[in-house]
């Protein structure tokens, strides 16, 4: 069941651009993205990243819809999804790395894992998993396409939107929250 503005009791105003619809809806935005990220800090990047999609938008000249309280309702929404559903990815991409008994290492082949070297990797690994779909996800998107992925971070800045430095700064506030979480 999806939440709609009408479900929570909230009149759509009249006349109002995106950016003025965002702004005086936000408490209620924030909530059911909450509800859906079950993070405060998620609810927030999700806000900002409509924000700023809404106001490149609004550069670009395109016209405003006709029903703009709902376009803002499902951008929202719609992104809170996304998010929530890219995590879920990224968890299964993890644990099916976890899952593995063997390490690959390029032209050498696979190398096997004693039992309890796997079971500490696996372990290791959970931990990181857990503390990455923790991270915020700019944070969390950074660290992945640039230290997961190797992209350069001009590249990354590309896809996500954002200066090269902002990439860098993500990436490794990211990696310094992750820092303790594997040990050596």
């Amino acid at each position: 069941m999806s939440i709609t503005a009408e479900s929570l009791g909230v009149e759509p105003p009249e006349g109002k651009d995106l950016i003025d619809v965002i702004l005086e809806q936000k408490a209620v935005l924030k909530s059911v993205v909450r509800r859906v990220l079950g993070s405060d800090d998620r609810a927030d990047d999700v806000l900002q990243d409509v924000q700023v999609q809404l106001l490149l938008r609004q550069r670009r000249g395109e016209s405003v819809p006709e029903r703009p309280f709902q376009f803002v309702w499902s951008a929202v929404y719609n992104r809170a999804l996304d998010l929530r559903r890219s995590g879920k990815r990224e968890m299964q991409r993890m644990e099916g790395i976890v899952e593995r008994d063997e390490i690959p290492c390029g032209s050498l082949g696979a190398i096997s894992v004693s039992p309890e070297r796997h079971a500490i990797g696996r372990q290791e690994m959970t931990r990181l998993s857990t503390q990455l779909a923790a991270l915020p996800p700019r944070m969390r998107q950074a660290f992945i396409l640039v230290e997961i992925d190797g992209m350069k971070l001009r590249e990354a800045g590309e896809v996500m939107g954002i200066s090269p430095h902002g990439v860098w700064r993500a990436a490794r506030e990211a990696m310094e929250r992750l820092s303790g979480t594997v040990e050596p």
